[in-house]
């Protein structure tokens, strides 16, 4: 077993980094909470990182769940609900603040936000979700339009991917070739029951997204 000295452990620490990131949806009905919580807590619990999850604006679901937690921070504000580490930011600022309190993966649930591009920027990569469905491809096209078309630098941040939660194959295909991105069906996510307890095939689902 190698041991570091106190000094080694310290420079270590100092170039420590820690990777954001964020969980959008094109469409309300996505649970992008339940990914959300998901995905912080395979990082945490299965692949050992020191994680936390962040809700982005201000989400009265959220705040009633955690509001007899234990109070961890109050500048973002935070709260330990027994398994994971959760903070309220308001702003970009608060975002700056949490790189600063040494996590190793920091998952950013962006559904109840107000967010610019300038914003997702900031970010180092973003999981998009988006529905394929009929009824839902005009919201579609103009999530996509407004972020990936009209930022091209935003590709980078979604990896030029995104992820169909509802919808067809053919439909996707059409996505996929309209916009010149990849488009990855993913509608076994509706299958995790509850993110706070992932079976070995949830984390076989949400390990995708990692």
């Amino acid at each position: 077993m190698i041991r570091f000295s106190g000094d080694s452990r310290k420079k270590q620490d100092i170039f420590k980094k820690t990777h954001t990131i964020g969980m959008i949806a094109s469409a309300p009905e996505i649970d992008i909470a339940a990914a959300s919580i998901a995905l912080a807590n395979y990082y945490r619990s299965a692949k050992g990182y020191n994680t936390a999850l962040v809700i982005a604006g201000d989400d009265d679901g959220f705040r009633d769940m955690l509001s007899g937690a234990e109070c961890i921070d109050i500048d973002p504000c935070g709260y330990n609900n027994g398994i994971l580490a959760c903070y309220f930011l308001k702003n970009r600022n608060d975002l700056e603040k949490m790189m600063d309190k040494g996590y190793d993966r920091i998952v950013i649930d962006l559904a109840a936000g107000r967010y610019a591009n300038e914003d997702l920027l900031q970010i180092e990569r973003i999981n998009a979700f988006i529905s394929t469905a009929v009824w839902r491809i005009g919201s579609t096209r103009q999530f996509l339009h407004s972020t990936i078309i009209r930022e091209e630098r935003l590709r980078q941040r979604f990896g030029n991917t995104v992820y169909s939660v509802t919808g067809t194959a053919g439909m996707c295909r059409s996505i996929s070739e309209e916009f010149r991105i990849g488009v990855q069906q993913t509608g076994e996510l509706a299958s995790i029951s509850d993110p706070y307890r992932l079976t070995r095939d949830d984390l076989r689902i949400i390990s995708r997204l990692a």
